[in-house]
């Protein structure tokens, strides 16, 4: 655990692919509030604020408000890639079936409360946090080094969760 602001945690693990996640008491907001944020390689992928009540604030916004918090209590959670051999599966044609289609883009139905959110298996949160309705299955298992059929069956897991819109549903982006 380390007690500094965002922007120092940022230097501090700027090669790094993590989860940063503090609680704080926000002067007008009832209960404590959840910061999350996912680096990769030390670009922010997400990042949020929940409280228990009223919802939060996502991507540049709830930036910009933990940098306004200053000094926090961050507990962090390195996120190791995958041995070499696995990495190569992500790009095999070979490996890519009609099963897993990694060119799915699959979009939010709704922002989970902090408590909803911590309720999540880890993998499953990870995965929620870069969905955006832009990013392709591929790139999300790429971004959090796992094979494709690890973050295809977290997406169906978010699924069945209503957090998700239904993959049969999800826009493909196609190359010309």
């Amino acid at each position: 655990m380390y007690r500094t602001d965002i922007r120092t945690m940022m230097r501090m693990f700027e090669q790094q692919t993590l989860e940063l996640r503090a609680e704080t008491a926000v002067s007008g907001v009832q209960g404590l509030c959840s910061i999350s944020l996912l680096l990769v390689r030390g670009v922010i992928q997400h990042c949020s604020i929940q409280d228990t009540l009223q919802g939060g604030l996502t991507g540049d916004e709830a930036f910009r408000f933990i940098e306004r918090l200053g000094s926090l209590s961050w507990d962090y959670t390195l996120l190791s890639p995958e041995p070499e051999r696995e990495k190569h599966l992500l790009h095999d044609p070979v490996t890519s079936c009609a099963v897993v289609n990694p060119s799915l883009m699959p979009t939010v139905l709704h922002t989970l409360t902090a408590q909803e959110l911590g309720q999540l298996p880890r993998e499953q949160r990870l995965v929620l946090m870069l969905v955006d309705g832009k990013k392709t299955l591929e790139e999300i298992a790429t971004l959090l080094s796992k094979q494709h059929e690890n973050v295809r069956d977290a997406l169906v897991h978010l699924q069945t969760r209503g957090c998700i819109a239904p993959l049969s549903m999800a826009p493909s982006r196609t190359t010309l």
